[in-house]
């Protein structure tokens, strides 16, 4: 499955166009493929539309002065993701969910406008009570399993 994965998000790049010669809206392979490990990982189970808020999401926070610059930079960031800081994580990945994180990825760095998390840059389980850090914080999306805040 990692090898079909590395596959399409490899075309997929080269259809963007390379980093060397990339507009605003075209990433490396590697940001992509960041990009994608997120929303899979942050949204497996959810629906299109909740795949895309984790999209835009992480989008938001490479636009923002408080991250880093870049996905990978931003998704691998020290105690961001909960998934990032997994040793053991199981690769028992449907195409259909690998498909749609990528598919959702690739629509959310082309489509900057069609943010539907209205600028979020964090978001949280619903399961998880209104943490600490959410306090002063605007609710900006509740959709599906997340609630999405923007400062």
């Amino acid at each position: 499955m990692m090898g079909k994965l590395k596959t399409v998000v490899t075309c997929l790049a080269v259809m963007m166009g390379s980093a060397s010669n990339a507009g605003p809206n075209q990433y490396s392979p590697s940001d992509l493929e960041c990009l994608i490990m997120n929303v899979y990982y942050e949204s497996r189970g959810e629906d299109f539309k909740g795949k895309m808020a984790v999209a835009y999401t992480t989008l938001n926070r490479v636009k923002s002065d408080l991250f880093p610059d870049n996905i990978c930079d931003v998704v691998w960031q020290k105690n961001q993701f909960s998934w990032t800081s997994n040793d053991d994580l199981v690769i028992n990945k449907t195409e259909a969910e690998w498909f749609n994180s990528a598919f959702a990825a690739i629509i959310a760095l082309h489509k900057p406008g069609g943010d539907l998390t209205n600028g979020a840059l964090f978001f949280h389980a619903n399961y998880i009570d209104k943490p600490s850090w959410a306090k002063k914080m605007e609710i900006t999306l509740k959709h599906g399993g997340h609630t999405f805040y923007a400062l």
